[in-house]
């Protein structure tokens, strides 16, 4: 499981499974309407990709892994973990913003259940580096925090 995990989740960062690179499957299986895997795989490598062309994607995503995604994981430090558990995430001049955004979407049903199970509200707080320390940008959360840590001191 987590094999599968780690391999869909690499291929779909680096897009190794947009139809530009494995054509268009949900259409070809409609056309072909394969009885076995083993009709499917001949349709497939007779009329969407080659063969070859699949291989090189697997191997493209080895590398991706191997050496991409293994040299990411070694940078994490603990320190890092920590952060992201409170939700500290550095704000690099506006790249992140859009990401900021979906986040907030994604997650907006999970704080939703939080909020319900625990009684107490999901906060965000943004960071930027500055010299050698991080320093939250979005102090006015920190004036919330308090005023909601207050409303639950009675029910704890």
């Amino acid at each position: 499981m987590a094999k599968e995990w780690i391999l869909n989740s690499v291929m779909n960062r680096f897009q190794l499974n947009f139809k530009r690179n494995v054509g268009a499957t949900s259409e070809s299986i409609r056309k072909c309407s394969p009885k076995t895997l083993e009709e499917w795989r001949e349709y497939y490598f007779n009329n969407v990709k080659s063969q070859a062309h699949i291989e090189d994607l697997g191997r493209k995503l080895y590398i991706k892994i191997s050496e991409v995604i293994l040299s990411e994981v070694n940078e994490v430090t603990e320190q890092d973990c920590i952060d992201y558990m409170i939700q500290i995430k550095p704000v690099n001049a506006g790249i992140q913003l859009p990401e900021i955004f979906k986040e907030y979407a994604l997650q907006a049903e999970t704080h939703k259940k939080f909020t319900e199970v625990f009684g107490g509200k999901v906060f965000y707080l943004f960071s930027t580096k500055v010299g050698d320390r991080k320093e939250i940008q979005n102090k006015d959360v920190i004036d919330e925090i308090r005023q909601e840590i207050e409303r639950l001191k009675p029910i704890l």
